[in-house]
């Protein structure tokens, strides 16, 4: 679950350009892949037949015929006429925030030209400060990896975790960084540094103790709303996210993000977060970063659940997208008034300055970009995209002007810059990424630490969107060697020169809400399992100690200066 986007050394991964011929008799079968085909052991062997009466369901799917939700989508078979399935349809007009319920104010910036239009929400104003809004600056946490099983349902991790070898070091995540149990120190360790906002995730399956069709639970967000409230009380805005990887196993066995439904259930879940939690949250993420949700556990294989679709897992992405819009209207709808979604972003090279290596380069920007950001800032996928989408029989009239919605921020997770060269060979994945060296500073997995490609991103983004909404950086950090004061020294200079680097643009104009910085505690990492330490405070994972870093320190007096 390491947000680095590419990751060399992973057997068998689609960015490698070895992945057609890693495992050829699990990628080729002689036809399309269903719901439930190459799943990791323990979830093989389910395809069949649906209670709910629906043949693209498996036999794990329990669903009550007729059961209904508030939030429904169409679905391919019940959708009168195909008209849709391209993806050119008309735009729907997309505006930078519109109908603000408490109003907002349009400023303009000039960026080498007459700039992007955007309005900065009333709701996220403050003290007058950077380019005329509140700069935050925020650290994250997430579910899966702090939070442990305790009190939620099975979930994608719990079974990838148990399948021998996925995880690096054999851990299992259910035992995380045990933050439920010790929120109160976790919090004072925020207070103290001065944090400004916090990002966290919200477990979807501590709501859905069942089947999808039973309903949820409001007990399951009973820990959320305490600690939005105990957020508050310390003067730190909380930011929720819906939905990262962590997706309920009872989801999973009905087809999870291959299937449409997936999109309605997860409008479920955000309508009863925002009904409870709408009132008093700074800003909502639908989705964090889907590319690594596609490409990594839906295409590689490499994190949960741990499909091998290569270029077959299109459906993935658009029922992502489709969630997203969904569950955006249902927290709109239920008081929500700062609602975005995150995708990576950072500097893409081509390994040498060749024809077929710039080619290559342009298609992985693509496909770890562009799939996502184009359908909501723009309304239609990448124009190179437009056969393979036709061809998925995937997307419905009306899909993709409800993806291009309402959006009041859109977040930008930046890892580093990847470089990329051409795989002719591979008939899948035309594209492979290179282990470049480096020039300057590294982080632990030996990444380029590089600001100003993150600066040089923000701007791009601005450039090419000219109705860009205002930018959060939803993540950047990095792992760090945690047995040496060299590693967290770097990690200090890494969250300095990011943090000025982002200042900067904002400064120069363009529309920066805030800067989280991955993250406030060490945590599982899903298939790194405890080996990568991100956090500005280092946590035992056996006893659940918690020590501050020198880093954490670093935070503070950045905020206080």
């Amino acid at each position: 679950m390491d947000r680095r986007g590419a990751r060399p050394g992973a057997g068998g991964d689609l960015l490698d350009g070895r992945a057609d011929q890693a495992d050829p008799g699990a990628h080729r079968t002689g036809r399309r892949p269903g719901p439930h085909r190459r799943l990791v052991p323990g979830l093989r062997g389910r395809s069949g037949g649906c209670a709910g009466g629906d043949p693209a369901h498996g036999s794990g799917c329990r669903r009550a015929a007729g059961g209904r939700t508030r939030t429904r989508v169409a679905r391919p078979d019940r959708a009168a006429g195909r008209a849709g399935q391209r993806s050119g349809g008309p735009a729907s007009g997309h505006r930078a925030l519109p109908h603000l319920r408490d109003g907002g104010v349009r400023r303009r910036r000039r960026l080498g030209g007459s700039g992007p239009r955007w309005r900065c929400p009333a709701a996220l104003r403050g003290r007058p400060g950077v380019s005329g809004f509140l700069f935050r600056v925020g650290v994250t946490t997430a579910a899966t990896a702090v939070e442990g099983a305790a009190g939620r349902s099975a979930t994608i991790w719990d079974v990838v975790a148990a399948a021998p070898g996925r995880i690096v070091d054999g851990s299992a995540g259910p035992a995380a960084a045990d933050h439920l149990s010790r929120r109160t120190e976790d919090l004072a360790l925020l207070a103290g540094a001065g944090v400004q906002a916090l990002r966290f995730t919200l477990s979807w399956a501590r709501s859905l103790p069942g089947e999808p069709g039973d309903g949820l639970d409001p007990a399951g967000l009973d820990a959320a709303d305490r600690w939005v409230d105990d957020l508050l009380a310390a003067g730190i805005e909380p930011w929720p996210v819906l939905y990262d990887t962590e997706l309920p196993l009872a989801l999973m066995l009905t087809g999870g993000w291959l299937d449409r439904d997936t999109a309605s259930w997860f409008g479920d879940f955000a309508a009863a977060c925002g009904e409870r939690l709408a009132d008093r949250a700074a800003g909502w993420t639908t989705l964090a970063d889907p590319f690594q949700h596609l490409a990594f556990g839906h295409a590689a294989g490499v994190d949960a659940p741990g499909l091998t679709l290569l270029d077959e897992a299109f459906p993935v992405t658009h029922h992502l997208l489709l969630g997203h819009a969904v569950a955006r209207d249902a927290l709109h709808d239920n008081g929500a008034r700062v609602v975005g979604i995150s995708n990576q972003h950072s500097p893409v090279r081509p390994a040498t300055d060749s024809a077929a290596n710039r080619r290559a380069a342009l298609q992985f920007r693509i496909y770890r970009s562009d799939q996502f950001a184009q359908p909501v800032l723009r309304g239609r996928y990448p124009r190179a995209m437009q056969e393979a989408v036709a061809e998925s029989g995937v997307v419905l009239d009306g899909d993709l002007q409800r993806i291009h919605g309402r959006l009041d921020f859109y977040g930008v997770e930046h890892p580093h810059p990847i470089t990329v060269a051409a795989a002719p060979d591979n008939t899948r994945v035309p594209f492979s990424t290179v282990e470049a060296v480096p020039d300057g500073p590294a982080t632990e997995g030996g990444w380029e630490v590089d600001p100003a490609g993150l600066a040089d991103t923000l701007h791009a983004l601005a450039r090419r969107y000219p109705d860009l909404p205002p930018l959060v950086v939803t993540e950047n950090g990095a792992a760090y060697d945690p047995t040496t004061d060299a590693g967290d020294a770097a990690r200090i200079a890494h969250l300095t020169a990011h943090l000025e680097a982002v200042r900067a643009v904002a400064e120069a104009g363009v529309p920066v809400l805030a800067h989280f910085h991955r993250s406030l505690i060490d945590g599982w990492e899903g298939s790194d399992g405890f080996t990568r330490h991100h956090g500005l405070v280092a946590v035992d994972p056996v006893t659940g100690d918690r020590t501050a870093r020198p880093s954490l320190a670093a935070l503070a007096r950045l905020l206080d200066s």
